[in-house]
């Protein structure tokens, strides 16, 4: 319908001319407010959709959850408390790999030297003439780190690691006359391949030693044998110090 008379002029209106509370969500259209019509600091945190529970021990994640801090912090990492104990295998070390902070359990660096074993002879042992001898070492002194040792048929020694092994052994003679022109103290793998040898000639009580460092798979076999050409049969100390077996981890394969 038309005016009578003059018709009212144009106003625009402004939040004065708006009752509080008058306009509801349901009367905004949608995305009309951004961060510019928001105050700062009028946003609290119970305001946030944020999924977990708030707190000084919870961060807010990018994914919008609050989430409890985890691993290292500033006050872990000081050294205000000391360890006077060996550290335990779990225990972990802070380092950087190629500038990437990382950590590492105390077991993967740890120089234990284990497995190792350490083997002597209980009673003298018969060695033929011009033949090749396992030496019975059946007296087991230690044998730790999981290796496992033969002191009752094949004198041998299994490491369970693969890894790099030093291996020793020495002989000594129960005799008094210098009749032997060659012996050998000779070191196998598997009863078959010999990876270590040392010749020694006749001596009063000679003793011979022989050592090496030997690869080793978890599975192979370590075992001592002897060779003799005095004419007759020899035997070995009694009991005696000087004749032993014995092997430990240099590093792993």
């Amino acid at each position: 319908m038309g005016y009578i008379g003059q018709a009212p002029a144009n106003k625009a209106i402004t939040s004065a001319d708006i009752e509080d509370g008058v306009v509801s969500a349901a009367d905004l259209g949608a995305n009309s407010v951004d961060s510019s019509e928001l105050v700062n600091g009028s946003v609290d945190i119970a305001h946030l959709s944020a999924s977990g529970t708030a707190s000084s021990s919870n961060f807010l994640r990018g994914d919008n959850a609050w989430t409890a801090v985890s691993g290292f912090d500033v006050s872990s990492i000081t050294g205000a408390t000391a360890l006077a104990a060996t550290p335990a295998d779990t225990d972990e070390f802070v380092l950087s790999d190629g500038g990437v902070l990382k950590r590492i359990d105390y077991s993967l660096i740890k120089a234990a030297n284990t497995p190792a074993f350490y083997a002597e002879q209980s009673a003298s042992q018969d060695c033929g003439d011009q033949a090749y001898t396992v030496i019975a070492f059946d007296q087991v002194v230690f044998n730790v780190g999981g290796g496992t040792y033969d002191d009752t048929t094949n004198y041998d020694w299994t490491p369970g690691v693969a890894g790099k092994y030093w291996v020793g052994s020495s002989l000594r003679w129960n005799s008094t006359t210098n009749t032997v022109q060659q012996w050998r103290n000779q070191i196998q793998i598997d009863g078959s391949t010999t990876v270590l040898d040392n010749g020694g000639y006749g001596a009063d009580w000679g003793t011979n030693q022989c050592s090496g460092i030997l690869t080793l798979t978890d599975a192979n076999a370590i075992s001592v044998r002897v060779y003799q050409n005095s004419g007759g049969t020899m035997a070995t100390g009694d009991n005696d110090s000087q004749i032993w077996f014995a092997a430990f981890l240099l590093t792993g394969a």
